[in-house]
């Protein structure tokens, strides 16, 4: 089982190779990705083989947000050392 990713459907990258073992019941799969750019569409697809063949999963999509923006203040100084604050 092996994970294909990238910014349109010619996908680009390919996941290492996982053993998902035997039998016929489904199967969660989930793959951490990093270096994804802000605001932009990723493709991604399953590919599973085994000794009859490889099948495709479907294309499917999701789109990274905006960056969230970093705000930077300052704050004056309200009071003095020993004065009650007003």
């Amino acid at each position: 089982m092996s994970r294909d990713r990238g910014t349109n459907s010619n996908y680009g990258k390919t996941t290492a190779a996982t053993n998902l073992g035997s039998g016929s019941s489904a199967v969660s799969i989930s793959q951490a990705l990093s270096s994804l750019l802000p605001e932009r569409t990723y493709h991604y697809r399953a590919a599973a083989s085994n000794t009859l063949g490889l099948s495709l999963g479907a294309d499917k999509t999701f789109t990274t947000p905006l960056p969230h923006p970093v705000l930077k203040c300052s704050v004056p100084n309200l009071s003095k050392k020993g004065d009650p604050p007003s």
